[in-house]
């Protein structure tokens, strides 16, 4: 006797502190993956060992403001809740930033043309809360970068 249907109402009135909160850090969810019991087509049985080990829908988690993939039918399935943290620095966001460290506005040459066209785009198609993650010094040499491609190509 396993049961793992519980109405709203059951759910609501089920204490459920003795239940983890998973913590996860990345901008991607995780792919589940499954054990099963073979000829099974119900998902209670398909992620036994996420259903069994973490509660059916007892378990709360905690994600990134900004992470993706966490509104499958699995995790719906498998947590109670979702709480967000602070919002990731994202992958173009850190491209741009590690480029915008190491650049020396001076050697820039027609050649780096594409290379700033590319970052300036990053720039301006990233969302306002992670163009926070770039400094007004950074935005500046950006700015910097922008200009003296257009006095080389003048």
């Amino acid at each position: 006797g396993y049961q793992v249907l519980l109405n709203n109402q059951q759910l609501a009135q089920t204490s459920r502190a003795p239940y983890t909160k998973f913590i996860f850090k990345g901008l991607q969810a995780p792919t589940l993956e499954a054990d099963y019991i073979e000829e099974s087509t119900a998902l209670d049985q398909i992620y036994t060992n996420f259903v069994y080990n973490m509660g059916y829908l007892m378990s709360d988690m905690i994600i990134p403001v900004n992470a993706k993939g966490f509104e499958s039918l699995l995790y719906t399935y498998c947590f109670y809740d979702k709480e967000y943290s602070e919002e990731l620095i994202e992958s173009d966001t850190q491209k741009l930033l590690d480029w915008l460290t190491g650049l020396d506005v001076e050697t820039l040459t027609a050649n780096d043309k594409e290379t700033v066209t590319q970052m300036n785009m990053i720039y301006f198609m990233m969302t306002e809360n992670q163009k926070k993650f770039i400094s007004d010094e950074l935005k500046a040499k950006l700015v910097a970068a922008v200009d003296k491609l257009a006095q080389i190509q003048a």
